[in-house]
């Protein structure tokens, strides 16, 4: 009789972890979207508090940078948590140059330079070429896409140069701007090598718009006036557990009586996927 209990206990043991286990694969399967960026984020990281400009005990007094061939040594001012990075960046001032470094204080993530507008008209092609030259520094070109977004006055080009994958831009990447006399204007490095060894992420598309517009509805859930959304922008990043996860800019559109207008929302939706291996 002892005999046969014990197989019995073993046995509702095996049973039991095999539930367990078929969960958690279950589960695994599963996206949740999360509201970030506000007051009430449900992401740590990126909450109103460590989004906006603040006192950080931890960063050094001064730090020192090298950016295209020249020093700049700054005192610290302020930080901030800069959506999509996870991660906080102290920034420093230098004369009429800003400039954000890591936690550490040792590797330069963004730059600005403040020139007196000079009305310089120089083309699309010949500033691109400028900033292929700074980027060729820090990734290879040739894996990298490159978006351009041009201001008019003063005239300025912000070229992104991206890692691509699985249709998706990353925070692989950086950007640079340069204005119409094609002087630097600003330089930032995002997550760059962070997707070089993935080759596609196995995002359910369907599954993915059913969770943001399930989320979207819980957030609203009541408001009448509320007449639809439109997503502005979707890119792709890696979370610390190397997971994949997608961060949704939505407009939400609201009429009241005669009135429309819009109200930006960002959700983050977490995969729980690791990308595919090259």
């Amino acid at each position: 009789m002892t005999k046969i209990r014990t197989v019995s206990l073993l046995l509702c043991f095996v049973l039991l972890l095999m539930s367990f286990v078929g969960c958690q694969e279950e589960y695994q399967g599963e996206y949740v979207a999360l509201e970030v960026g506000g007051t009430d984020s449900q992401f740590a990281i990126w909450s109103s508090e460590k989004l906006n400009y603040h006192q950080a005990s931890q960063a050094p007094k001064t730090a020192t940078v090298t950016f295209n061939g020249r020093t700049y040594s700054g005192s610290y001012k302020n930080s901030c948590v800069n959506m999509p990075d996870l991660y906080v960046s102290h920034r420093y001032k230098c004369e009429d140059t800003w400039f954000k470094v890591d936690d550490d204080a040792k590797e330069l993530l963004h730059i600005s330079f403040f020139y007196d507008y000079a009305g310089g008209k120089k083309s699309q092609v010949d500033c691109k070429k400028i900033a292929d030259a700074i980027a060729d520094d820090y990734i290879s070109l040739s894996e990298y896409k490159v978006g351009v977004e041009v201001i008019e006055h003063p005239l300025c080009y912000i070229f992104t140069y991206y890692r691509e994958v699985s249709t998706y831009r990353t925070t692989d990447g950086l950007s640079i701007s340069i204005d119409g006399n094609g002087r630097i204007r600003s330089f930032t490095k995002r997550a760059i090598g962070s997707f070089e060894d993935i080759e596609s992420v196995p995002i359910d598309e369907k599954k993915a718009q059913d969770t943001i517009e399930a989320k979207l509805d819980a957030i609203y859930q009541g408001n009448t006036k509320r007449k639809g959304h439109e997503i502005l922008d979707v890119i792709l990043i890696k979370l610390e557990d190397d997971t994949c996860a997608l961060l949704y800019t939505i407009e939400n559109r609201f009429e009241d009586e005669n009135v429309s207008y819009g109200s930006l929302t960002k959700l983050l939706l977490k995969t729980f996927q690791k990308g595919k291996e090259k």
